[in-house]
């Protein structure tokens, strides 16, 4: 697993180092990051070139040096924010240039958190506050489960010291002012740093149609994230009377096969969902059936299919393999029209497949919707 360390960075670079300190020193196991990837304005990038990573003196490579650790495996990008015409935003003093940052941001957490083999490790101790929530609620939007939130905390009168970076080995005398301006020395070996972890709800589990919505600006992913948040809230049911299948306050008609299908999925997420404790199902495809699996349950269908049709039906429905595949096509299409073709919403109600099981050579198909809006007769 590569770690990354992601670093909201403004006018005081201290904040990288501080944070570079707690992982690879206080951290148990520590974290050795891989890439560090520095969010900042203009202003930022010129006090990162300044005092982190002037050659032979930036602060970043001697504290390299004096924690033996190698800066040749450590790649450093800084992320420099644009204004909204493209140019570099030296700082954020409109609605226009606050909008552009926090797309930006979202963007960026979105390609660091695509790659599997990663775990983030995101910073909210520098910038301006609104950088520093914009990058909390990307992370709300796109952190995966290893993936860390946190902020540094350091000694109140080494906070307002510009030449204390880290702790270090050995004693470092510091001159600064304390709040009442006098002058006071402290030493920088003795200082005490620590990485507060943020914990923070982690939306993708929940919401997998996140992934592929985006990344939008931040006004839009937070009104689309809005919308599937209340999506958990929209009850499903089903009349085999007079045979609507019920989304919320949409009905939409659907002929004996495709409802008594529908509804056997419906009982299937509800009743037969093999992780009891779990109070939601995120991307969890685990009920998920085979042909084989759906066919098993020929009885229940068929008595659903009866209730709906009639004397006339009482043969019940072929459940064969072309047969079951054409009907879950007819049933996305009528679901297509009533939400009148709305990508994420036909993907959510839809009877979908999930991946293949090699083994037995077969699809597996159920429901994406969550097992916490099903209601049953």
């Amino acid at each position: 697993m590569r770690h990354v360390l992601l670093s909201i960075c403004g006018l005081s670079p201290q904040v990288v180092t501080e944070t570079l300190y707690c992982l690879t020193r206080l951290k148990k196991p520590p974290v050795i990051p891989d890439k560090i990837v520095l969010i900042t304005t203009g202003g930022g990038e010129k006090k990162i070139k300044e005092f982190l990573m002037a050659k032979g003196k930036g602060q970043l490579f001697l504290f390299f040096k004096e924690y033996n650790l190698n800066p040749g495996r450590m790649r450093i990008e800084v992320q420099v924010l644009k204004s909204p015409n493209g140019e570099t935003l030296e700082d954020i003093v409109t609605d226009a240039e606050n909008d552009a940052l926090g797309d930006q941001i979202v963007a960026i957490v979105h390609k660091l958190t695509q790659e599997n083999d990663t775990t983030l490790h995101a910073s909210l101790a520098g910038g301006r506050k609104t950088m520093s929530f914009y990058l909390g609620a990307a992370m709300m939007l796109y952190g995966r489960p290893q993936d860390t939130l946190s902020h540094v905390l350091v000694d109140p009168i080494l906070e307002r010291c510009p030449d204390f970076f880290y702790p270090t080995k050995e004693k470092k005398i510091l001159t600064l002012e304390d709040p009442q301006s006098n002058k006071v020395r402290a030493d920088a070996r003795k200082a005490k740093v620590t990485l507060s972890d943020i914990p923070f709800v982690r939306l993708r589990e929940w919401i997998p149609e996140l992934l592929d919505l985006g990344p939008f600006g931040f006004r839009q992913m937070m009104k689309l994230s809005q919308n599937l948040v209340n999506e958990y809230a929209r009850p499903v049911t089903y009349d085999v009377e007079t045979r609507f299948l019920l989304i919320g306050d949409v009905k939409i008609k659907l002929t004996p096969l495709h409802l008594s299908l529908y509804a056997h999925f419906l009982k299937t997420k509800a009743q037969r969902c093999p992780h009891k404790n779990k109070a939601m199902c995120g991307e969890c495809t685990d009920c998920f059936e085979t042909i084989y699996d759906i066919q098993k349950h020929k009885d229940e269908i068929h008595e659903i299919y009866r209730h709906t049709g009639g004397k006339f039906m009482a043969a019940g429905p072929v459940l064969d393999d072309f047969n079951l595949r054409s009907t879950f096509s007819e049933i996305k299409d009528r679901i297509r029209k009533a939400f009148y073709g709305n990508p994420v919403l036909v993907q959510r109600y839809s009877v979908n497949p999930a991946e293949r099981i090699w083994d037995k050579g077969a699809m597996r198909y159920g429901l994406r919707l969550c097992k916490t809006q099903v209601r049953l007769l």
